[in-house]
């Protein structure tokens, strides 16, 4: 199993402005999903066509560039190994919030939903947040069988500064040798199960 990696990354370039990306990486388990791409469903589930995935993408990189205080908004798609990223540069931790918002509404088609902060940028700590994980209901008999279908998918969430960290609240979070970075990796049903498990505090 273990079928896909989904990597996000941060990349500070001061004290407020950076990059974001996020990289979904199935390679491992190519083969597999091209013999599932051939099906129209799969144990229920409605399967996406690689036209729908590449207007999917479209349609999120759209609501980005209409985002204020965002910009150099890019994507790909790479369907011979299944490997699809998804980028763009924020001028501040409020605007990044604001584009995750953003994609959010739009696909979610809600327009009046409460506003998920993310991340925290402020006084020398920075912030990995879920807002929502009290609200969530509990998984059913088939969604926690259809979970199975993703043992051993991960999250690997990488976060740069420019200045050096001093404190991680997350006891799996690893700090490189320069002290810029902290890397954290989880599994992703685990995640999904108790989303609290994301969060975590970064000082400096």
């Amino acid at each position: 199993m273990g079928c896909f990696e989904a990597i996000e990354e941060i990349n500070y370039t001061d004290n407020d402005k950076g990059e974001y990306a996020l990289t979904l990486n199935a390679s491992r388990s190519k083969e597999r999903l091209k013999t599932l791409s051939k099906l129209d469903s799969f144990m229920g589930i409605n399967l996406p066509k690689n036209g729908d995935i590449s207007s999917e993408l479209y349609t999120v990189s759209e609501i980005l560039k209409k985002t204020d205080g965002i910009k150099s908004v890019y994507h790909n798609t790479d369907f011979d190994n299944y490997i699809f990223k998804l980028s763009f540069k924020f001028d501040s931790t409020q605007a990044l919030n604001e584009a995750l918002n953003n994609i959010f509404v739009g696909k979610s088609k809600k327009s009046e939903i409460a506003d998920l902060k993310v991340f925290e940028m402020k006084d020398n700590l920075f912030k990995r947040l879920v807002s929502f994980s009290d609200t969530l209901p509990k998984l059913n008999k088939k969604q926690n069988e259809l979970l199975k279908l993703i043992n051993g998918s991960t999250l690997t969430s990488i976060y740069r500064f420019t200045k050096p960290i001093k404190k991680i609240s997350h006891a799996d979070a690893k700090l490189s040798k320069n002290k810029l970075a902290v890397m954290l990796k989880q599994d992703i049903n685990q995640i999904i199960k108790e989303p609290s498990k994301i969060n975590n505090q970064i000082q400096f």
